[in-house]
């Protein structure tokens, strides 16, 4: 039987054929083995597959021709370059493949496996292998911003602080080996890429960046601790207590940290307190006065007398941000004093100077002051001796050391300044007693009279009227005057005598006739005069005749003796041609 190929396996049959068309194949096959020509081809498909990094399962595929003999096991062999290796573990036969061990990460393998007949080896079926690497370390690792990390790939702790105004940040991790793959917090990032935005809480916030090396069963986590500092710089409590005591001062309003302005008020008594500030964020430093404190204890402060503002700072951890919490205590005076006391003119009369009677002296409450009748109004300047004290004047609040105009009316004007001091449980009234003069120099009546009684005046007394007569009776030898002022603070004189108004005068001897009698008054106000003048008429008692001419028709009479004064009976003889006559006395 001609051809047949080398290496290739033929079955040989023997087939009867019957006279009626049946077939029977009987016999058994004989196979003819052609004695092998070659050896076998190259085992096909050389393939390595990795169970883990370092464990690979090797396999291959059949040669195509096995050289016309059955195969003998396969040959296996692998080296990483400088020693070569036999071990594999495979079951021969149709399983081809082996399992291979112990493969150090990172370096490359060659795997090669011959197929082996009678005749020989085949040529080697070669596959090269690298173990991926176990490098799971970072060359460089960054943070946004101004955060610097001292970084060595070695290190896989670090720690940052970062101010209360970073709020978020992302981190720049670059791998060591080329194919490592990284993530932070769990979320991929590309080598050498910025990572997903990362919020930052106040206080320790953990990243995690964890590398995993080619070989994948090979990780290495980077922790970092960023520390965002706190920016509380507020109080959580502020209390106030007189040294030595547990007392609670109030302060006003109740604390609230958001409220930064707080006032006290304590008695003079009290020279310094304790001052408790406690802040709200542990980390948090605070000062009173400019020097260092300690949150939730005491502090002395000293107090003058008046307002003490005391300012309390709070300085955040991040000691960029800073609160101010001022705190006034007033330490009460009871000092109600005035230090000064001046008085003027009003602005219409020129602002002179006006002398205080007794001159003023702190401890001295009463004064008195007089001022013309054409100072209508005066300025009152008080000036109190403690600034925290107030002042009113005439139940009006009124300034220190500033001028208080007032009216002033002809007379006595009372003018009350009240000094209460800072602890309003003390205070002292000052007095002052300014007169105006009067310029009234008139008289509101003027009464004559005498031993025989009341003489009328003509006209009838009137104010404004300042010339009078009266006549008297002989009777009246002498009069008084009885002037009254319309001013009780008018002066009556008569002939250079003061007359107290209302009173009667001296006796003032009368001549028969006309008795001219000047009175003046004097205002109050000196510069303001008025003089009455009173002309008093005092009948004669002289009821004799100087002469006496009886006349008639026919020529004078005679009288019989002559007339005389001191004669008082005549008698005269006429002639019948007098029928009638007149009679002319002389008084």
């Amino acid at each position: 039987v001609t051809p047949l190929t080398n290496g290739t396996s033929y079955d040989f049959r023997v087939v009867a054929v019957t006279s009626d068309g049946q077939t029977n194949i009987d016999g058994t096959p004989a196979e003819v083995r052609q004695y092998p020509a070659t050896k076998p081809t190259a085992p096909r498909e050389p393939t390595v597959l990795p169970i883990t990094a370092t464990e690979v399962q090797f396999s291959w595929q059949a040669p195509e021709s096995d050289g016309g003999s059955p195969l003998e096991p396969y040959v296996v062999s692998w080296t990483d370059g400088t020693a070569t290796s036999t071990t594999c573990n495979f079951v021969q036969g149709a399983d081809r493949r082996c399992t291979v061990t112990g493969l150090t990460n990172g370096d490359t393998y060659t795997f090669e496996v011959l197929a082996e007949n009678e005749r020989g080896q085949s040529p080697a079926a070669i596959v090269q292998y690298t173990v991926p690497s176990a490098d799971a370390t970072l060359s460089a690792l960054s943070l946004t911003g101004s955060v610097t990390l001292d970084f060595s790939p070695a290190v896989t702790a670090y720690s940052a602080t970062v101010g209360n105004d970073v709020k978020s940040l992302t981190v720049t991790p670059t791998v060591n080996a080329e194919d490592a793959k990284v993530s932070v917090d769990d979320l991929s990032v590309a080598s050498g890429s910025a990572s997903q935005t990362i919020g930052l809480s106040v206080g320790d916030n953990t990243i995690e960046v964890v590398v995993l090396a080619p070989d994948p069963s090979i990780s290495k986590t980077y922790t970092l601790t960023i520390t965002r500092q706190s920016g509380d710089a507020t109080l959580s409590d502020l209390t106030l207590t007189p040294v030595g005591s547990d007392t609670e001062i109030q302060i006003t309003p109740t604390f609230a940290d958001s409220t930064i302005f707080y006032s006290a008020t304590v008695e003079q008594t009290i020279e310094s307190v304790s001052i408790t500030p406690t802040v709200n964020d542990s980390k948090a430093l605070v000062t009173i006065g400019g020097n260092p404190a300690t949150s939730g204890e005491a502090t002395t402060v000293g107090l003058s007398l008046g307002a003490n503002a005391i300012e309390i700072v709070v300085t955040a951890e991040d000691t960029s941000i800073t609160k101010t919490y001022t705190l006034t205590v007033n330490r009460l005076s009871i000092d109600s004093s005035l230090s000064n006391l001046s008085l003027v003119t009003g602005a219409d009369s020129g602002q002179e100077t006006v002398d205080l009677s007794p001159t003023f002296d702190p401890n001295e409450t009463s004064y008195t002051a007089t001022v013309d009748s054409d100072i209508k109004s005066i300025s009152v300047t008080p000036e109190v001796n403690d600034a925290n004290a107030s002042l009113s004047i005439d139940g009006v609040s009124a300034n220190s050391n500033e001028a208080w105009e007032t009216a002033l009316l002809v007379g006595q004007n009372n003018i009350d300044l009240v000094v209460t001091a800072s602890d309003p449980n003390y205070s002292t009234t000052y007095t002052l007693v300014i007169t105006r003069k009067s310029d009234d120099s008139s008289l509101s009546s003027l009464v004559v009279s005498g031993s025989a009684g009341t003489a009328e005046l003509t006209p009838t007394f009137d104010a404004e009227t300042t010339e009078y007569a009266a006549t008297l009776d002989y009777a009246f030898s002498s009069v008084t005057l009885t002037p009254t002022t319309n001013h009780p603070g008018a002066n009556v004189t008569l002939d250079g005598v003061d007359v107290e108004s209302g009173s009667p005068s001296a006796e003032i001897p009368l001549e028969v006739g006309e008795n001219t009698i000047d009175l003046l008054v004097t205002a109050e106000d000196t510069s303001f005069t008025t003089t009455y003048t009173l002309v008093i008429t005092r009948k004669s008692d002289d009821s004799s005749l100087s002469d006496l001419v009886v006349s008639g028709s026919a020529g004078t009479v005679e009288l019989t003796p002559a007339f005389d004064a001191e004669t008082t009976e005549y008698a005269a003889t006429l002639d019948y041609a007098f029928s009638s006559v007149t009679l002319t006395p002389t008084t």
